[in-house]
């Protein structure tokens, strides 16, 4: 019996990868997972990321942190993004750091329509305008900082949505 996932053969970390993303709470087995060597692991342990701001603010900041410095982050970024723009509640300041790697990873993709990064852009913007009104004066800054990265890759959408905060 394999004493961890990682042990497992391909096929089976597959499945483990996509069981554990459906259950967030089980994210600390998914860390590992992100630097599989087999794509499809990769991106099934990603799917998690759409539920990363469901967790505690200390446990999502820990699943975000090891994402976008994984393997698994360049082509899964959409998963994070899509976690940007659904919570109802704030989003935790591990929202910053997602925000920006997004817009790092993606650059000025994230206007060209003809991808699918022009819909991460539009998370992008509601999930920054939202932490810049929710931040202490602290965090503001680096928000105006990601507002500027928008702007000079042009993404659509974020001149009305900086409209509307006047």
């Amino acid at each position: 019996m394999p004493a961890t996932v990682l042990h497992l053969h391909t096929a089976a970390r597959r499945g483990a990868a996509t069981v554990f993303a459906g259950n967030p709470e089980h994210y600390a087995r998914l860390l590992p997972l992100f630097e599989d060597n087999d794509q499809d692991v990769r991106n099934n342990a990603s799917a998690v990321m759409r539920h990363a701001f469901d967790l505690l603010p200390s446990q999502a900041d820990e699943l975000v942190q090891a994402f976008i410095t994984s393997e698994a982050f360049a082509g899964n970024l959409g998963h994070l993004a899509f976690a940007l723009h659904d919570p109802a509640g704030p989003l935790p300041p591990a929202a910053l750091d997602a925000c920006e790697h997004v817009i790092g990873q993606a650059g000025t993709s994230l206007s060209d329509i003809r991808t699918r990064h022009a819909l991460h852009g539009h998370y992008v913007v509601t999930a920054v305008v939202r932490l810049y009104r929710q931040s202490p004066s602290s965090m503001r800054a680096r928000c105006l900082d990601i507002i500027d990265s928008l702007s000079r890759a042009d993404v659509q959408g974020l001149h009305a949505a900086l409209e509307g905060e006047r």
